[in-house]
């Protein structure tokens, strides 16, 4: 008889603990990129400072989870790698740091405009202030340069400097 009176008083007691959890659980769920679509995920990218600009659920996902990375990146070569892979999966990225308090990434291939901004936006957002950074995009196959080496020649590639 105690027994039961006990385990009642708890029920009574936890109840409310289990109804928190319950809620902690839903907003888990309602908070996941992967489980969410449309409106939900304009709610994510709200709160994450990254706006839609027209994509589709699956476009705007990958970007989401980009953004989350970049949110949480210090700057170093390998997180801005694994962004940049997870953006443009297509693409060959190389960061080359400099000594004098900067790097580039090159990268190979041309992305459309659209995504070179966006690659280069993301790198300007996981750099150290103070930190310079160049973008270099370089058409496939054979670009002229000069001995100088990638990027100083006459390509149809571009340059983007932060």
């Amino acid at each position: 008889m105690a027994a039961a009176n006990l385990q009642k008083l708890l029920q009574i007691y936890l109840k409310p603990f289990q109804d928190l959890e319950d809620v902690f659980f839903q907003l888990l769920t309602l908070l996941s990129i992967d489980k969410s679509s449309g409106v939900q995920l304009d709610i994510i990218g709200t709160l994450l400072g990254a706006g839609r600009q027209g994509d589709s659920d699956t476009r705007y996902k990958v970007r989401l989870q980009a953004q989350t990375l970049i949110n949480r990146s210090k700057g170093t070569a390998p997180e801005i790698m694994r962004v940049l892979k997870l953006l443009s999966p297509d693409k060959t990225f190389t960061v080359i740091v400099d000594t004098d308090a900067g790097f580039s990434v090159q990268i190979s291939g041309t992305p459309s405009l659209r995504e070179g901004e966006q690659l280069a936006t993301a790198i300007a957002q996981m750099k150290a202030a103070g930190v310079r950074s160049v973008t270099l995009f370089s058409p496939p196959g054979s670009t002229f340069v000069f001995g100088g080496g990638f990027g100083t020649g006459f390509g149809a590639g571009f340059s983007a400097a932060r």
